[in-house]
């Protein structure tokens, strides 16, 4: 298994953060990398929600099935999905910093293929920008519309 966790203050109450890293339909819209959402049900928040998530990566689109297995309210959400070869769960977390927010963004990826295991270290070390990126996004995002 490997796992990176990356950390960023933005300029917004905690609410507001979570709001956004919770509002799973806006994500086309935070992330420039997601191209679109297409929920699988009826569910649109909270655990259980279930998508598919379209991304520009590498040159190419590639979509994963994602699913919310923790949800709570100002605190933190929790995404499993497969691809790559490999289970990701990535979870959002906040915490209020004198009316500013800590969010965390932590990832771990167990590796189910030989080919995933072998590029496992080297591709979770390049992750952690893409992981900044992300953070970076939500900080842009919301502070615009602070």
């Amino acid at each position: 298994m490997a796992s990176n966790t990356v950390s960023g203050t933005i300029a917004a109450p905690v609410g507001k953060v979570f709001q956004v890293v919770a509002d799973i339909e806006a994500y086309p819209d935070v992330f420039p990398s997601v191209t679109e959402i297409e929920f699988i049900g009826e569910r649109r928040q909270g655990v259980g929600t279930r998508f598919t998530e379209t991304r520009f990566a590498s040159g190419r689109d590639g979509t994963s099935d994602v699913e919310v297995t923790e949800y709570v309210d100002g605190d933190h959400i929790r995404l499993r999905d497969e691809h790559l070869g490999s289970t990701w769960d990535t979870a959002y977390s906040v915490v209020d910093e004198d009316g500013s927010t800590l969010l965390t963004m932590a990832v771990e990826a167990e590796p189910h293929k030989l080919v995933a295991r072998l590029t496992m270290a080297l591709g979770m070390s390049g992750y952690s920008t893409n992981m900044e990126k992300h953070i970076d996004a939500i900080k842009a995002h919301t502070e615009m519309e602070t």
